[in-house]
């Protein structure tokens, strides 16, 4: 039993780091509550679906173009969606209804033009797997394991040794004094956009060869996503993995526990505890440095 948890942990860690990762990303740059990037992570597979089942693209080529699909989706919200509104001087708030918006628009969309049932993107049967620590996983869920943490690696590396990562730090450090060292913000952030809703793209695919999938498989991954962007900071990339493997270990407690049916109240239950606790360390801090 406890082998599956652990294999169940990396699992589900495997399958929404990428999503997890690119919410982080987005959110550290725009300070945007991009809520349609749970639509944007279930454009990639039914775009897949289409070009394998419609155009005969071979599994594989389909899949990296239902990919790219969904980065230029996610980058087309943000150049001419969130930027206009952002030059005009919108509020945060006016954002995140906008967004919230496009996840409903773009989610019915895909209703209405495939069903809302089922849909099944890979073309052969599962099998019963392989054993490992006494848990079983198939080979196509240790591919998504290995892709997720990859993800991490990949990303933490192009944030530490390239022009781009150091240029993403700054803004998400301090917009305004990026741009003053010559940094153009508004290029970061589309590009944080393309790359991080590349990233809920694979999180779609991983999801969709695993349980097949339906229009609204992103609400739940957009959910894990916003909770472990919340409390693991937007300092690195690394506070919402771990955060993220963290919570998936907490869920999976959860669900043998109480049922898995209320996995995701306890997930909303930690995401405002860990609000309410920024909330009251960052008021006593304000206070240690207001009293002499």
């Amino acid at each position: 039993m406890t082998g599956q948890i652990i294999v169940n942990v990396l699992l589900a860690t495997g399958q929404l780091l990428p999503i997890a990762l690119g919410f982080a990303l987005i959110h550290r740059t725009s300070r945007c509550l991009h809520f349609a990037h749970g639509a944007v992570c279930v454009i990639a597979p039914y775009l897949a679906l289409t070009f394998s089942a419609v155009a005969g693209f071979p599994l594989c080529l389909a899949v990296v173009a239902g990919i790219a699909a969904a980065a230029v989706a996610g980058a087309g919200i943000e150049f001419f969606c969130y930027r206009p509104m952002r030059r005009r001087g919108s509020s945060s708030l006016s954002m995140a209804l906008v967004s919230l918006g496009l996840l409903v628009a773009i989610q019915n969309t895909i209703s209405l033009a495939y069903g809302d049932g089922a849909q099944r993107l890979r073309p052969w049967a599962g099998g019963p797997g392989m054993e490992i620590w006494g848990g079983r996983i198939t080979g196509l869920q240790v591919a998504a394991v290995c892709c997720g943490f990859g993800c991490v690696i990949v990303l933490a590396a192009l944030e530490r040794a390239t022009r781009w990562g150091k240029a993403i730090r700054a803004v998400a450090i301090n917009p305004n004094l990026a741009r003053v060292c010559g940094i153009e913000s508004s290029r970061v952030v589309l590009s944080a956009f393309l790359i991080g809703s590349g990233l809920a793209g694979v999180s779609g695919v991983w999801i969709a060869l695993d349980v097949d999938m339906m229009p609204t498989i992103g609400l739940g991954a957009l959910m894990m996503s916003i909770v472990a962007a919340v409390a693991g900071g937007h300092r690195t990339l690394f506070g919402p993995a771990v955060s993220l493997v963290a919570l998936m270990a907490i869920l999976q407690a959860a669900g043998l526990l109480i049922g898995a049916e209320w996995q995701e109240a306890v997930a909303f239950a930690i995401l405002i505890g860990v609000l309410l606790l920024r909330h009251t360390w960052g008021a006593e801090a304000g206070l240690r440095l207001a009293l002499p």
